[in-house]
């Protein structure tokens, strides 16, 4: 063998290969990690069990505020159906405008605020369930009561005024507000500067008018006219002058 060609002590050395050091690696990832990894658990999680999660949850506080709503008015069974849409799927509503449609600080700031109402409003709705459905372990609080029907009245008043605050405060609205206003001083500044230039040909214009009046009352008396007072009788603009009326002087 040609000495050049003799491997030395090094080389002679095995080395571990990529297949053998993968084994190593998985033995020290942790089971959180694998989780983690795991394609099949994660959508199984996002796509199943999450949205169960949250429907059955939505579903049991709907429950709960129907209940609690028949409490409050007994006499008004409509109410019970409506007051699902002021809490819980009003929370869930104004948690999509937030993140979906609002625009700007007011309209991301009301929806923001409203959802978090309607949030805690049915959180109420549930403890009164819970304290008043039925329950022989404990003794409902002298105050649940008051809680509940200002809780209501709170959610209800405040999806009513965060409905058009929210709509005021559209770009689209704002806009066309803030144009308007524009509009209104310039017709404002117009009209200030039309009083101005009226007082100014107050006299001239007077006679125009005058002319206008005097030609129509000869008309209706049958009096002659002069070329003027005729051709504004026509209706032709006819240039007036103005002229210093006098009293009538009296011989003594």
């Amino acid at each position: 063998m040609d000495p050049q060609t003799k491997p030395t002590e090094e080389e002679t050395v095995e080395k571990p290969t990529e297949a053998a050091a993968k084994p190593a690696q998985t033995a020290q990832q942790s089971p959180a990690q694998g989780m983690k990894d795991n394609k099949m658990l994660g959508w199984f999680l996002s796509t199943i069990l999450y949205p169960a999660l949250f429907l059955g949850a939505l579903f049991t506080s709907a429950s709960m505020t129907f209940d609690v709503i028949g409490m409050i008015l007994p006499r008004s069974p409509f109410m019970k159906w409506l007051a699902i849409g002021f809490f819980d799927a009003g929370a869930l509503v104004w948690w999509l405008m937030y993140i979906v449609k609002a625009k700007g600080t007011h309209q991301r700031g009301a929806s923001l605020m409203i959802f978090v109402i309607d949030l805690l409003g049915a959180v109420t709705m549930i403890a009164g369930e819970l304290w008043l459905g039925g329950q022989t372990l404990a003794t409902p609080p002298a105050w649940l009561g008051k809680l509940l029907i200002n809780g209501t009245t709170i959610v209800m008043a405040g999806n009513l005024i965060a409905a058009y605050y929210f709509h005021a405060n559209s770009p689209e609205t704002r806009e066309a507000a803030q144009a308007q206003e524009l509009e209104d001083e310039l017709v404002e500044e117009a009209l200030g500067q039309a009083r101005g230039r009226i007082r100014n040909e107050a006299r001239q214009l007077g006679a125009v008018l005058a002319t206008r009046t005097t030609s129509q009352i000869k008309y209706r008396m049958r009096l002659p006219m002069s070329e003027n007072e005729r051709a504004s009788f026509d209706g032709e603009i006819v240039e007036g002058q103005a002229e210093d009326m006098k009293a009538p002087h009296t011989a003594h």
